[in-house]
C-alpha cells in the first residue's frame, strides 16, 4: 500500500495525465484516444474520478450508467504502472461504488482481459466473481488476448 492520495471528480485539466496514464496501462491501439476518454469521462452519462498524491495523478476510474438501469458499468480503471499493487485501484473501485449506490445501481458490472491477472484479482479481492467468458470481446488484444471475463458484485 502506498500513502492514501485523495480521491476527485475528475475535471477536464486532468484528461491529459489519465490519457498518459491510458497509454502506458494499454498497448497501441487497446488504448482509448484522448478524444474518446474525454466523452466517456465528461460528456457520457458516467462518473470519473482521479485518485491524487497532491502533486500528480496516479489512477482513474470511469463508470457508465444507463437511465432506469439498476446495473452499472466499469468502463475503465486505471493505475500508473509506477503505483500499480498499492491499494490505488481498489480506492477508485470503493468511491466509485459508493456513487453507484448513491444512483441506486445494485450490480456493478466489468469486463477484463482472461490475460489481465493483476486486475482479475484486484476485482476480486474487491467481491467481483466471473460470471460469463466473452470470446473474441476486445477488437484489439489486451494482455494477450481477445477473450474477456464479465464480472460483477452485487452492491445491496
Amino acid at each position: 500500500m502506498c500513502e492514501p492520495g485523495r480521491i476527485l471528480e475528475a475535471e477536464p485539466g486532468h484528461l491529459d495525465r489519465m490519457t498518459e496514464i491510458e497509454g502506458a496501462c494499454f498497448a497501441g491501439p487497446a488504448a482509448y484516444s484522448r478524444r474518446k476518454l474525454h466523452y466517456l469521462a465528461f460528456l457520457a452519462n458516467s462518473t470519473c474520478y482521479v485518485e491524487t498524491d497532491g502533486t500528480a495523478i496516479r489512477g482513474f476510474i470511469i463508470v457508465m450508467f444507463r437511465r432506469g438501469c439498476r446495473i452499472s458499468v466499469v468502463e475503465t480503471i486505471d493505475v500508473d504502472p509506477n503505483f500499480q499493487g498499492k491499494g490505488i485501484g481498489l480506492r477508485l473501485l470503493n468511491a466509485a461504488e459508493k456513487d453507484m449506490l448513491k444512483k441506486r445501481c445494485r450490480i456493478s458490472r466489468l469486463q477484463v482481459a482472461v490475460g489481465n491477472i493483476p486486475a482479475i484479482r484486484l476485482y476480486e479481492k474487491a467481491g467481483y466473481r466471473a460470471t460469463r467468458l466473452l470470446l473474441q470481446y476486445y477488437r484489439f488484444a489486451s494482455h494477450g488476448t481477445r477473450d474477456a471475463w464479465r464480472m460483477e458484485k452485487n452492491l445491496g
